[in-house]
């Protein structure tokens, strides 16, 4: 019997498994999140028992099995305009192609490709620069992948390809597949894995392009949809996340992109709407946090001394890391602080992009490829591709 086996492959140069990247963002990833995702959402009964969707990933299943897994996927509207999750991959005509080429696929771009079609057909807001730089990206992972790998030709072909598209040291690229072509008999997955620095490096490279883009698109539309003066363009144009990068407070320990978007948030909401010369105290600013909130009490039932201690501990433990906000906590946060406008959407993005840049630096620090200090230096780079970015656009 033929079957489907959905691969989770290891971080490749030119992608990291799109798994990991919807998992940064808090997003469904893999058949069998999926499929429970959807049977949370509906209580409709799953298409397969939990230990044959376990196996997708593991010994694989049968072919028609695996369809019907999709289309049960599918079926559902609402999930099927859900352009940013690992839906993507199921819910159009490419489905079935996601089942022929699962176990054949080489590289990390396939399921980028796959994925990207869905969200051109779903997404409800244009990101042309950054759907061309990911298009860019899966060409040059399959150009890499050609011809034989073992051969100099190759090596000097796949640097030169990396180099091209990545702001990575390329003494640091060469070192690295000169020792993979020295141990032809290792194979490269194994050789790449023992490499954790440059491994993170590359990973931070995608993430730091992608995003990179994505401020760039969301600069555009800004700039076109509102009526800003010179000086809100130009703050647009020079975009958030540069100001939220992890960073080192005087007592050397490390403030995350949260607590810094956060304190960022802060800033705009005393100057923009409030009107006033200096931000507002981080406990003012915590009344507005979505309420109730750290008490199994209603607001009704607590004092006002009470619950403003309650959402300024929870404010804390946002901004320390200790509690992830989940989208409805951050985007009833949101609306005590913004009118309603299209800017609210942004405010939740860039509040999940903040949660994953810090989820990224854990994952880089625990793992052992840099120290707390080296991380930051490495996050720091992401100033070069802003501006490397804002260069290519100003060029055009």
């Amino acid at each position: 019997m033929r079957k489907v086996k959905i691969k989770q492959i290891n971080s490749g140069v030119f992608f990291p498994p799109l798994e990991s990247t919807l998992e940064l963002l808090g997003l469904p990833s893999g058949v069998a999140a999926c499929t429970r995702e959807v049977k949370s959402r509906t209580g409709k009964p799953l298409p397969a028992e939990n230990k044959t969707l376990n196996k997708i990933t593991t010994q694989g299943i049968g072919r028609k099995k695996a369809l019907e897994v999709f289309d049960y996927i599918v079926s559902e509207n609402d999930l099927a305009n859900d352009s940013l999750s690992m839906f993507s991959l199921f819910n159009h005509d490419f489905r079935k192609k996601m089942a022929d080429i699962t176990s054949q696929s080489p590289c990390n771009g396939y399921a980028w490709d796959i994925f990207l079609d869905g969200f051109e057909k779903r997404c409800d807001f244009g990101l042309p620069k950054t759907i061309a730089f990911l298009k860019k990206r899966i060409e040059a992972g399959k150009k890499a992948h050609q011809g034989n790998t073992q051969s100099e030709e190759w090596l000097h072909r796949y640097i030169q390809i990396v180099s091209e598209n990545m702001l990575v040291d390329r003494a640091l690229v060469e070192d690295i597949y000169r020792c993979i072509a020295h141990n032809p008999e290792v194979p490269k997955s194994v050789l790449l894995l023992e490499h954790k620095e440059f491994l993170s490096v590359v990973a931070v490279d995608f993430y730091f392009w992608l995003l990179a883009y994505i401020e760039q698109d969301l600069s555009d539309i800004l700039v076109s949809e509102l009526s800003l003066n010179d000086e809100e363009q130009s703050q647009a144009r020079e975009g958030t996340i540069q100001h939220i990068l992890p960073k080192l407070d005087d007592q050397q320990k490390v403030v995350g992109s949260l607590a810094l978007l956060l304190d960022r948030w802060r800033t705009i909401f005393s100057s923009q709407i409030l009107q006033k010369e200096k931000p507002i105290t981080i406990s003012e600013f915590a009344k507005y946090m979505p309420a109730p909130v750290f008490t199994d009490k209603k607001p009704g039932e607590m004092s006002q001394e009470d619950l403003k201690k309650s959402k300024y501990r929870a404010f804390c433990d946002w901004r320390s890391g200790n509690k992830i906000p989940s989208d409805d906590k951050l985007e009833r946060f949101i609306a005590q602080l913004l009118p309603e406008c299209r800017q609210r959407h942004w405010w939740l993005w860039f509040a999940k992009i903040a949660i994953a840049m810090d989820k990224l630096f854990k994952k880089i620090t625990d793992g052992g490829a840099f120290g707390k200090t080296g991380a930051i230096a490495l996050f720091q780079t992401y100033k070069n591709y802003h501006r490397e970015v804002r260069q290519r656009n100003a060029n055009k």
